[in-house]
């Protein structure tokens, strides 16, 4: 679960990067800036965030009606692709895996029916979709992780870019880099983690994007997204 000064994420690289050796700054988890941005004057709320139409793509309903199931299974932290949902935690392999796909699989059932499920589906209506969950092999090593396949999706808007977060939703309330050493000459990759709602919604860049500061994905703590938006959405 993601926390004020931590956060266990696990950034999953895709085939454009190098081949990377070890994590530089604290193993699995992600060091946030001791203090709170100073241009932060009225944090976002998380109803205001994913209200904002500027970001998210036209599937992302979809998704955001998931996340009170995924908060009751074993693995709370979501992410989004802009095509992609999946499981923030990395397993050894498939075997090392099946709890937790047990527990997705468990906690997806009868989603529909839950809460928030509901009020999305009000607020923001879209075609329900059941999906696929699998395991995964994650590109850069022979590590897996769970996905929830709908099919063709746009969770996030194309070329969604950190200028424009910052634009719509002011200054990040914290930013965190995790650093990936390469090999000989190959330069590191970081990746920058930009916080906001307390920890609740977390948009990341990476320095390999062949477009600056492009959102490579969007981690959510689901327990504390459920939390806010159970209360805030009617």
């Amino acid at each position: 679960m993601l926390t004020d000064s931590f956060i266990s994420i696990n950034f999953k690289l895709t085939m454009r990067y190098p081949s990377f050796l070890r994590v530089v700054f604290g193993g699995l988890a992600l060091l946030f800036a001791g203090q709170a941005s100073s241009q932060v004057t009225k944090p976002k709320t998380v109803l205001e965030i994913i209200s904002n139409r500027v970001i998210w793509g036209k599937d992302f309903p979809l998704a955001l009606a998931q996340m009170e199931a995924l908060s009751k299974s074993d693995d709370k932290t979501a992410e989004l692709s802009p095509t992609k949902m999946t499981l923030s935690k990395l397993y050894a392999n498939a075997q090392a895996a099946d709890a937790s796909l047990k527990s997705i699989t468990k906690a997806l059932i009868g989603a529909e029916r839950q809460d928030l499920f509901k009020k999305t589906k009000k607020n923001f209506p879209f075609e329900a979709r059941s999906p696929k969950i699998e395991v995964v092999k994650a590109p850069q090593n022979d590590s897996v992780f769970v996905s929830l396949n709908f099919g063709p999706t746009e969770f996030l808007r194309p070329d969604l870019r950190i200028t424009q977060i910052e634009k719509e939703l002011g200054a990040a309330e914290r930013v965190g880099y995790r650093v990936y050493e390469g090999r000989g000459e190959e330069r590191p990759l970081i990746i920058t983690y930009h916080s906001y709602a307390d920890g609740a919604i977390i948009f990341a860049e990476s320095n390999y994007s062949d477009q600056p500061r492009l959102v490579d994905r969007v981690y959510f703590d689901t327990p504390k997204l459920v939390t806010a938006l159970k209360s805030s959405l009617k």
